[in-house]
């Protein structure tokens, strides 16, 4: 039995050989039901890839290795993570593509100490190849490493220096986003930017005229993720249908779950075509405006956003960092923002146009107020939290945190000698890296308190428990908007870049300008005056409470009808033959919404 099994298997891998390579048509009926199904799949490259090797085919050993990344790829885009790992050792490392697949996986599956004696050694035989030095401090901001994010930082110091230049040049966008402190740093050449010279914006048909509905496209790959429900979804919900139509063109790979309120809204799925496939059916559905809500973030669409054929394309700041500079007429004509996140100088320097709202342009979402929770009772899910002791929250995925940054958290748990820091539990090495910092100020380990994940809702309850919580810089941690939905207080340092006002942009909406400072003593010595006066603490959180319901910070159809005026202003000066240009939409009074929660 287990001979005749092997021999299967054989002819298994033979058949997938023999089809890779295109030499005989008939083994793609043989191995059919097997290559839709990722585990046998897999099985049946690695046998493949042993026999090519076994009989010296290389022609079969590229087909083994183009279908193993082909595959990886696709399920990495569907988040099956570990059945991607399978496949690591069958990729080519000289392959820029594929060696950022598999340094992706390892980065998202926790294997930091896999990934950077895979990194250090491919560094050792080209230590100037500016690709592996800036996958290596990628992984550094990832792992927390230190003295490897010091050697970055003395190389950024003089960023016009040759080697400092090229590493820029390679360097992915969403990575530069978490440490550039100022616009000019941010604005300078990304990877996205490379792009041919012979590239050409493609012909624009023509936009719909003005006694019609405008038809408006939404391009994400997490329509279905609960944060994107609670935020963008929820915004989404209130279009006016009468004057809108709405297309949501998802490239998300999970499996789709109803939702109930998005129910009149049509829904393509894009995930498993290339760019010029998805184009098409872009263009098919007649869409007068692309929003492009995923930006140059892991498994975002440049190139298909780039040559779409629509006649506006726009970004909403989804993505926190300077859309790539590309080519006249390539990219995106317009970018929505508000006037807290945009600079003067990012103005200046962007290679777009702006659409600023009114009031703050992050889609926040839910208005209704999460359960009230105590600590004698709520699950927490992991270290429990002392009923009676003062709780500081510092909640922020590993690389959105610096030295910097956990020097002004220490300075605050050191001026606060009864207080703890509640932290999100990271991955063990950047965990460890952590404490070390924080050790190296003086806080001891018992004074540091982990939460583990939760569902969406539980985590968004758990949050009401801390006493207040701090920011991140000089990019945001995107859990400031669920603290203030919880009521708890947030004290942010306003950044020199959007990714750094992007708290400071929700609290001015929310009327609480005096939460935003400009020095990190600022920071400490508000916190040491709050939490010491229980009666101020309180008056705050019910600030709080009270602008969550009357602000529009929280107004979902609020925002929704600033940008449907921001699509007709641009669709207006489109049809007038004018060309793009800055825009600033005006307010909107109250909306419904609004008048019934403060009612």
């Amino acid at each position: 039995m287990a001979r005749r099994r092997h021999a299967q298997r054989r002819d298994h891998a033979r058949a997938l050989a023999l089809l890779l390579c295109g030499a005989a048509p008939l083994a793609r009926q043989h191995v059919r039901r097997d290559v839709g199904k990722p585990d046998a799949a897999i099985a049946h490259l690695q046998s493949a890839a042993l026999l090519a090797e076994r009989l010296h085919q290389s022609d079969i050993c590229r087909a083994v290795v183009t279908a193993a990344f082909d595959l990886a790829g696709r399920l990495f885009a569907s988040g099956r993570l570990w059945q991607a790992c399978l496949l690591l050792d069958l990729l080519d490392l000289e392959d820029q593509r594929q060696f950022s697949l598999l340094t992706n996986l390892l980065r998202r599956t926790g294997q930091f100490e896999r990934l950077a004696e895979l990194l250090d050694e491919e560094m050792h035989n080209r230590p100037f190849d500016p690709f592996l030095a800036s996958a290596r401090f990628t992984l550094a901001r990832e792992m927390l490493d230190w003295e490897c994010l010091a050697r970055h930082r003395t190389l950024m110091a003089s960023p016009d220096s040759g080697f400092a230049a090229a590493l820029l040049g390679r360097e992915p966008a969403a990575s530069r986003v978490l440490w550039a402190e100022d616009e000019a740093m941010a604005h300078r050449p990304v990877q996205e930017t490379r792009w041919p010279k012979e590239a050409r914006p493609p012909p624009r048909y023509a936009i719909r005229p003005a006694d019609q509905p405008l038809r408006i496209g939404y391009l994400h790959d997490q329509f279905d993720d609960a944060r994107s429900a609670d935020t963008i979804m929820a915004v989404l919900a209130q279009h006016d249908r009468s004057r809108f139509e709405i297309c949501l063109f998802d490239d998300g790979r999970l499996p789709q779950r109803p939702e109930p309120q998005l129910s009149g809204h049509r829904r393509i799925s894009i995930a498993s075509l290339d760019d010029a496939a998805a184009a098409s059916e872009i263009h098919r559905h007649g869409i007068d405006i692309l929003v492009d809500l995923k930006g140059p973030t892991l498994g975002g669409r440049r190139c298909l956003v780039d040559h779409l054929k629509v006649p506006l394309k726009l970004a909403w700041p989804v993505f926190p960092g300077p859309l790539p500079r590309m080519p006249e007429g390539l990219g995106c004509d317009y970018r929505i923002t508000d006037a807290v996140l945009l600079s003067e100088e990012g103005r200046r320097l962007a290679s777009h146009h702006h659409c600023v709202l009114p009031e703050c342009a992050l889609p926040q979402g839910k208005r209704m107020p999460v359960e009230l929770a105590d600590r004698a009772t709520t699950v927490t899910a992991g270290d429990p939290l002392p009923e009676e002791a003062l709780v500081i929250a510092g909640f922020a995925p590993a690389y959105h945190l610096n030295s910097a940054t956990l020097a002004l958290w220490a300075s605050v748990i050191t001026a606060i000698p009864e207080a703890l820091l509640w932290l999100q539990r990271p991955h063990a090495l950047p965990g460890r890296n952590i404490i070390q910092a924080l050790a190296g100020h003086g806080i001891c380990p018992s004074r540091i308190l982990h939460a583990d994940p939760m569902p969406h809702e539980a985590h968004l309850t758990r949050l009401g428990l801390a006493d207040l919580a701090l920011d991140t810089l000089p990019a945001n941690t995107p859990q400031a908007a669920d603290f203030l939905f919880a009521g708890v207080p947030v004290l942010t340092l306003s950044g020199q870049t959007a990714a750094g006002r992007q708290t400071a942009s929700l609290l001015q909406a929310l009327g609480l300008p005096d939460l935003i400072f400009a020095r990190s003593s600022q920071v400490v010595e508000a916190a040491a005056t709050l939490v010491h006066d229980p009666f101020r603490l309180l008056a705050l959180r019910q600030r709080i409470e009270r602008a969550r319901v009357r602000s529009p910070a929280f107004d979902a159809e609020r925002l929704c009808r600033h940008l449907e005026d921001a699509y007709r202003m641009m669709a207006e000066r489109l049809r007038a033959g004018l060309a793009p240009t800055d825009i600033q939409v005006p307010p909107r009074p109250a909306s419904s919404q609004s008048r019934q929660l403060q009612s």
